[in-house]
């Protein structure tokens, strides 16, 4: 986990992330659910796609990334079969290349699958229906990225943003403020807008919380909170934020114009960090608890556990249950009203994963111990 600050140039779907509205009321659940063993299918699959990492699912299509290049796969689903349909995106200089492709992600409203770079400030669109678009460059779409003169702290995933339009979209973070290096003079804000071709705007309604460490400069902070996820309700106007590496947190909002509104904290264990001897980087607390892998769908939120207590246990440990350590088994569910609604024990410890649309199956990656690669495995979900 690199925690070294970078001042880097803008590049379009990047940020810090940010947390909690000062007027977020918490609501945790309380009622107890019983937890439901899931047992997986394993999935007949092209050897060439073996060590490739599910990455976004729509309707029957399965879209994997891998270290190389190309960097993705779209993959049709049939059964319980995975079959390779097309490759996509290079790494490289030319007009549709990428040199950082670590954004990716699904617009329903906007129809659209978006593919983004930060270290050349590309966002790619490509217009569904997606097995006849993606395979070639003709119809996609090179968008704009907005104050390319400007610097702001960078976020690294593929959960840090959201189209809300064809020319407007919510993302994690804010620009660096003048006394580090930058241009920004404004409020401190976590969220921004982006319109395309036009201004970078701050977004109210939310604020770190409170570290209980004093003078700890904005741009700690927004380094801290850049391991949040920003999961979207699709079809609606409704926003979760996730921990992922550090802390123990779920909070739900939704937008109104430039403002955060219906703030719901789930769970409120924030990461434990202080600012170190140089004042440029921080120190985690390893005690305490760990984050989440999550995705979304339309009616849930779901929530990949790891089985270890805290940090420090997970970075001691060589494997859980002879698989690698950051791999989980336990996935909770939450709907969008804040409702702990099923709790899940998997047969075997996947490291990713994502939801069909539908909620009908979770597709997962799980590392293959004889072959030495990860590969695609398959839950079915009951119905309800």
């Amino acid at each position: 986990m690199n925690n070294k600050i970078q001042t880097l140039t803008v590049l379009f779907l990047a940020g810090a992330l940010f947390l909690v509205s000062c007027s977020g009321k918490v609501n945790r659940p309380t009622t107890e659910i019983e937890e439901v063993p899931l047992k997986h299918t394993a999935l007949w699959q092209d050897t060439s796609v073996l060590g490739y990492i599910p990455v976004a699912i729509w309707e029957d299509t399965l879209f994997l990334r891998a270290n190389t290049t190309p960097v993705y796969e779209m993959c049709q689903l049939s059964g319980d079969t995975i079959t390779k349909t097309a490759a996509f995106i290079r790494i490289g200089d030319g007009p549709y290349d990428l040199s950082d492709p670590y954004v990716f992600f699904i617009s329903k409203e906007n129809r659209k699958l978006y593919v983004g770079d930060w270290r050349s400030r590309k966002l790619i669109g490509i217009p569904f229906p997606l097995s006849s678009h993606v395979p070639v460059t003709d119809s996609w779409e090179r968008i704009s990225c907005p104050h390319g003169e400007r610097n702001f702290l960078l976020a690294y995933g593929d959960e840090v943003s959201y189209a809300l339009s064809d020319s407007t979209f919510l993302i994690l973070g804010g620009e660096i403020p003048k006394t580090w290096g930058g241009t920004y003079e404004g409020p401190e804000n976590f969220l921004s807008l982006a319109h395309i071709g036009e201004e970078l705007m701050p977004v109210g309604g939310l604020a770190y919380p409170d570290s209980g460490k004093v003078n700890i400069p904005v741009m700690l902070k927004r380094l801290v909170y850049n391991d949040t996820s920003l999961l979207k309700q699709p079809g609606n106007n409704r926003f979760a934020l996730v921990g992922r590496n550090m802390g123990n947190y779920l909070i739900l909002f939704s937008l109104s114009g430039r403002q955060a509104k219906d703030i719901r904290i789930l769970r409120d264990e924030y990461p434990r960090y202080e600012m170190d001897d140089t004042g440029f980087d921080i120190r985690y607390d390893h005690q305490q608890k760990n984050g989440y892998a999550a995705q979304a769908t339309s009616r849930y939120i779901y929530l990949l556990e790891s089985p270890f207590s805290t940090v420090a246990e997970q970075l001691q440990a060589k494997d859980y249950k002879g698989y690698p350590a950051d791999s989980r088994d336990k996935l909770l569910v939450y709907d969008w009203e804040g409702n702990l609604v099923a709790s899940y024990k998997l047969d075997i410890p996947v490291t990713a994963f994502l939801v069909a649309d539908d909620d009908s199956a979770i597709y997962a990656s799980v590392a293959n111990l004889e072959k030495g690669q990860d590969e695609i495995i398959k839950f079915q979900l009951q119905e309800d």
